[in-house]
C-alpha cells in the first residue's frame, strides 16, 4: 500500500510554485489527479491527469481547466472533504476579480486534498 502525501500547506505549494516558475504547479496537477483516483477509487470514476488537462485546456481556450477542478473537487466531496465544486469555480472566476479568489480555491483543494489523503492512508 502506498502513503499519500496529507501534509501539503497552500503556503508551501505556492512558494514552490514561484520558485519553480509553474513546475510545482504542473507537478501538483499531476499529483493530485493521482491521489483522487487512488483515495476515491469507489466512486467508479477516474480524474484525468496532467497531459489530458492540459490539451483538453489548450483545445478549449481554458475552459476545461475549470471543469477539471469542479470534478475533483466533487469526488473529494464525495469522499467526505469539506469543499464543492461550485464554491470552487466561483471562487477561481469571480474571485479573480478580487485578485485573491483562485488563491482562496486553491486553499480550499489542498485541504480537501490533505483530508481525502489522510483518510486513505487510515483507512488502508
Amino acid at each position: 500500500m502506498e502513503k499519500l502525501n496529507s501534509q501539503r500547506s497552500f503556503i508551501g505549494v505556492l512558494l514552490l510554485d514561484i520558485i519553480t516558475f509553474g513546475i510545482y504547479g504542473c507537478y501538483l496537477v499531476y499529483a493530485m489527479a493521482r491521489e483522487v483516483n487512488l483515495s476515491c477509487a469507489a466512486d467508479g470514476k477516474k480524474t484525468n491527469g496532467l497531459i489530458v488537462m492540459f490539451l483538453l485546456s489548450i483545445i478549449t481556450f481554458g475552459i476545461y481547466s475549470f471543469i477539471w477542478l469542479f470534478q475533483i473537487s466533487n469526488r473529494m466531496k464525495n469522499a467526505g472533504a469539506n469543499i464543492d465544486g461550485g464554491n470552487i469555480l466561483l471562487w477561481n472566476i469571480l474571485g479573480s476579480f478580487i485578485i485573491v479568489g483562485p488563491f482562496i480555491a486553491m486553499y480550499k483543494i489542498i485541504n480537501a486534498l490533505n483530508f481525502v489523503n489522510d483518510h486513505y492512508n487510515t483507512s488502508h
